[in-house]
């Protein structure tokens, strides 16, 4: 916090927020969750040229047909261009809103329990609040790293497919292609397996993102930032999110935690948590949750 510009005195009397974000008590204008984004959206959206095959409607730039990306540079250019589309236009829209209902909403109990609010004689609405902060959940983020791994690795170092055929496949759902499916699935590096090619580029692209979220400012002039909550944002997600290079069908739930997507990582804890602790946790605004669920006979 205090690297965000919290007081060191308010930093240290913090107050959670929402699920488990951190916050000065009673000294904050954040409203948690601000912006939960479908992290494996933007992917989906750089594999179809900006058309989301699962309504048909154009959701992002126009980036490229996948038959026109002759390497991974090249796909993951167009991919960083739909993810950093997708979160700017989520937090303008936020700050949009916030400064269309500055003079026109109130909250006075509010602004009564917030501190500074009497004294700058502002509505917590208005910006009287000491701290302004944003909050962008990236929810299913591995499903997303688990799958550019599979697309550089499976496409276009293994060349078992190209771009254009796994697009054609991804978007009938794997049908007549389930010995792929499993190769995708069991072959390629997954986040989790404390699997130093899977961990680093995981976290480098959690690292990016983060940064990125950064570079942008509240409508009261504070700080963005990222979190990974976990919840079941990720099952509603998924239902409306197409089949993935990871080898998940259609439909089904994305990732649920910052850690290892469900079943990803298959040889134990111990390789979970090493994976888990390579993410850039210090520089993110709210936790990086993990959840970790055992058969009852194994305790």
């Amino acid at each position: 916090m205090v690297e965000r510009g919290v007081k060191l005195e308010d930093a240290r009397e913090y107050t959670f927020v929402g699920c488990g974000q951190t916050y000065p008590h009673g000294r904050g204008h954040g409203n948690y969750e601000d912006i939960v984004i479908n992290s494996a959206k933007p992917l989906e959206l750089a594999l179809n040229n900006g058309i989301d095959p699962m309504t048909g409607y154009r959701m992002g730039p126009a980036t490229g047909e996948p038959g026109s990306f002759h390497t991974y540079e090249e796909f993951e250019k167009a991919y960083h261009q739909q993810m950093n589309y997708h979160i700017s236009q989520h937090i303008k829209s936020v700050n949009d809103r916030r400064e269309r209902i500055k003079d026109h909403a109130f909250d006075f109990l509010r602004s009564l329990l917030t501190h500074s609010c009497v004294e700058r004689g502002l509505d917590w609405h208005a910006g009287g609040a000491d701290y302004s902060e944003g909050m962008v959940d990236m929810v299913g983020l591995t499903t997303t790293t688990d799958s550019l791994l599979a697309i550089k690795y499976g496409v276009y170092e293994k060349k078992k497919v190209t771009l254009a055929e796994l697009v054609d496949i991804l978007n009938k759902n794997w049908e007549n292609a389930e010995q792929l499916r499993l190769y995708f699935l069991h072959r390629m590096p997954k986040f989790g397996n404390d699997s130093q090619i899977a961990d680093i580029f995981t976290a480098n692209e959690f690292n990016r993102i983060n940064e990125y979220i950064k570079s942008h400012r509240t409508y009261f002039g504070g700080p963005w930032g990222m979190d990974i909550i976990g919840w079941s944002g990720a099952v509603g997600y998924g239902m409306h999110t197409g089949a993935t290079p990871d080898g998940r069908k259609r439909g089904e739930p994305l990732a649920d935690c910052a850690g290892p997507a469900q079943g990803r990582n298959v040889l134990g804890l111990t390789p979970t948590l090493n994976s888990v602790l390579k993410l850039p946790h210090f520089k993110a605004h709210g936790p990086m949750a993990l959840s970790l669920r055992f058969t009852p006979k194994s305790v």
